[in-house]
């Protein structure tokens, strides 16, 4: 049940034993400082759920918000909401990210992405205009409660202004739907078990984005979280690595750099609701922009000042920062 931030808006997110971390969203609704239109900087566009958002982490923690301070050259726009699947994200992408002209995207993947893509649909491909078209997202018993919330705005804005509450609110009636029937029990089991259909959707709305990103001359990155892309094996994860091979995209896998299976021996994130905590989120910006320096701009990575600018950036706090 994903939402778009309300604008200029600070949500707080508390939980007892855990020091309250603040989100910051800008007047375009998206987290973070804006990025001006007519900023002569080349732009990277971050499209994901929560684990991109950073959910669990403040704004200087987010891996957004380092490779923003990693890459003198780049912009960073960090457009992904809670929620989302790749249905969302490309419309996000059109509706305020297109027209920034940006030179990266950054496309991240969570194993509810190929159900979300159904079962909240807001873009479509359209064959005869050879072009991706805006849907209106069709009533469900799932997206209801959103839809109510919305329009009492007293009661979504202190929801949005306490995103726990609206997380544990989701997490409670998303069980009593599944309980009720099954049709989008796909979202909750394990993700080798999500029928192939829901992964062959996905993977046409994914090579169309790409596509149509690839001839635009864009750089597509492809992230997934907690090596889930190696769980759809049978379709999405073989087709993320064909496409890989043939240089459309770049596929890193968040894994080699993070072990996200001992997030919570290590502190990687936040136990009680994501794997990108400050640590995690440290080592995704430096690689990011390795890869991008590296492979993109051509030029020697410099770990050294990239590392010394990340300790700088951890020692930040909301007034400084």
């Amino acid at each position: 049940i994903g939402i778009i931030p309300k604008k200029n808006t600070t949500i707080k997110h508390s939980a007892r034993g855990f020091d309250t971390k603040k989100y910051s969203i800008n007047e375009q609704s998206y987290r973070g400082d804006l990025v001006p239109l007519d900023e002569n900087s080349k732009k990277i566009i971050v499209l994901g759920d929560s684990h991109s958002f950073g959910v669990g982490v403040n704004d200087h923690e987010t891996f957004s918000y380092k490779l923003d301070k990693l890459l003198d050259d780049y912009r960073v726009m960090n457009v992904s909401s809670p929620g989302w699947g790749l249905t969302h994200q490309i419309n996000r992408y059109m509706t305020i990210g297109e027209i920034h002209n940006p030179e990266v995207i950054i496309i991240q993947f969570c194993s509810n992405d190929p159900s979300d893509n159904l079962r909240e649909k807001s873009i479509v491909w359209d064959e005869a205009k050879s072009e991706f078209v805006k849907i209106k997202i069709q009533k469900s018993d799932y997206n209801s409660i959103k839809n109510l919330l919305t329009n009492v705005p007293f009661v979504f804005d202190f929801l949005s202004g306490n995103s726990l509450i609206y997380q544990r609110s989701k997490q409670i009636f998303a069980r009593y739907i599944i309980r009720d029937t099954k049709k989008i029990a796909q979202d909750f089991i394990d993700s080798d078990q999500i029928e192939l259909s829901l992964q062959r959707n996905y993977i046409s709305l994914l090579d169309k984005f790409i596509t149509k990103l690839v001839d635009e001359n864009k750089k597509v990155i492809f992230i997934d979280v907690a090596s889930q892309l190696k769980n759809f094996n049978q379709e999405i994860y073989s087709f993320v690595l064909n496409q890989d091979n043939k240089k459309r995209i770049n596929y890193l896998d968040v894994s080699k750099w993070v072990n996200e299976s001992y997030y919570e021996k290590y502190d990687l994130g936040p136990g009680f609701t994501h794997y990108w905590g400050n640590y995690s989120n440290r080592w995704i910006a430096i690689k990011l922009a390795e890869h991008i320096t590296n492979n993109y701009d051509l030029q020697e990575f410099d770990w050294f000042e990239s590392i010394k600018k990340l300790d700088m950036i951890d020692k930040c706090d909301e007034l400084t920062c």
